[in-house]
């Protein structure tokens, strides 16, 4: 806000409050141009380009454009209250006809906060990893529970919020009819589904002398074989944030030796015994954490090849055969891409 002065959590409430009842009137209501914002990069930056012909387009952008985070008040989905509809929910709003208009996606953070009790966080991955939300929301969850009420002032003694103000053109109310079906396409083709092994955790893979992340991406291997016989290129992030401005590079999960593992597993039958079942399985967790150290330390071959074709091209020479060869391809078609994150 113009002018705006610190707030304690019961004014952040109240203010939150003053928002919400100000949303209930029709007569207030603003074009959904959140839904811009779901589009590809090109049709969204096209869109913008039409909206900041107008002053009033281009101040509520610039309010948006300067803040941090967003919240997102969304209203009860209706659904059954699941694990799989709540990260959807929190997702994608459940498309055009529920809260999809409520997201701003070029922002890193959308705290999002359900009336039914749904509520998560949406992250846009380019300013950062996985692993600087999760200690985000550690912080915010430890913070939370230790919180104490405090008296705050009523949203009458408060400045009130700017509302953010659009002016739609015909073109633009197009874009919009187009954005809300391409959304409505896009949740409908979202395979999502959330599952919690319950058996046991990490603490049983850690007491076996077994690295968890790579228990789990051996699992994930043998899932994979068990359905098609066959492994494929596998993406693992591997984080270089101990390296200036790092970011990920690629841990390769399908390795001879996860290829060995799975093969005793499934093509072995009954032939073979437990004992070299468990040794294999050994076998391939070790060479897993090998690679996943080298990736991590900055001595992984994935970067590396992209920055020697990456500069080629920059410096107009003549692309080494190895980027055209056809076996370099395959292995960059990443079939399974997962990724793994620590919490306390």
């Amino acid at each position: 806000m113009e002018g705006s002065c610190k707030l304690n959590e019961a004014d952040v409430q109240a203010q939150l409050e003053w928002i919400y009842e100000q949303t209930l009137s029709t007569e207030q209501k603003q074009p959904d141009v959140g839904l811009l914002t779901t589009e590809g990069r090109t049709d969204w930056a096209q869109a913008r380009d039409q909206l900041i012909k107008d002053p009033v387009n281009r101040k509520s952008l610039e309010l948006m454009e300067r803040c941090v985070c967003v919240v997102c008040l969304d209203d009860p989905s209706g659904l059954e209250p699941s694990n799989t509809n709540r990260a959807a929910l929190v997702l994608h709003g459940g498309g055009r006809d529920k809260n999809g208009s409520n997201r701003w996606y070029d922002k890193p953070l959308q705290f999002v906060i359900g009336a039914d009790g749904v509520c998560g966080v949406v992250c846009e991955h380019s300013p950062f990893e996985g692993i600087v939300l999760v200690q985000c929301t550690e912080h915010l969850l430890k913070n939370i529970h230790s919180w104490k009420q405090s008296s705050g002032r009523s949203a009458s003694e408060l400045p009130h919020p700017p509302r953010l103000l659009w002016k739609c053109s015909a073109r633009i109310h197009d874009m919009l009819s187009f954005a809300a079906d391409h959304l409505q396409r896009l949740v409908r083709n979202l395979d999502l589904n959330v599952f919690m092994f319950a058996v046991y955790g990490k603490e049983f893979i850690k007491q076996q002398k077994m690295s968890p992340d790579a228990f789990i991406q051996l699992a994930l291997q043998l899932a994979f074989y068990r359905c098609h016989r066959r492994l494929v290129s596998t993406y693992e992030s591997a984080s270089l944030r101990r390296f200036r401005q790092g970011r990920v590079d690629n841990i390769r999960s399908s390795t001879p030796e996860a290829l060995a593992f799975v093969k005793a597993m499934t093509d072995g039958g009954t032939s073979a015994q437990d004992s070299e079942k468990i040794e294999k399985l050994r076998a391939a967790v070790d060479a897993q954490r090998k690679i996943t150290v080298l990736a991590i330390t900055g001595m992984g071959t994935d970067n590396h090849l992209l920055g020697l074709r990456e500069i080629a091209k920059e410096m107009k020479m003549e692309i080494p055969d190895i980027f055209s060869d056809e076996t370099y391809h395959i292995s960059n078609h990443f079939i399974l891409s997962t990724s793994q994150l620590q919490r306390e």
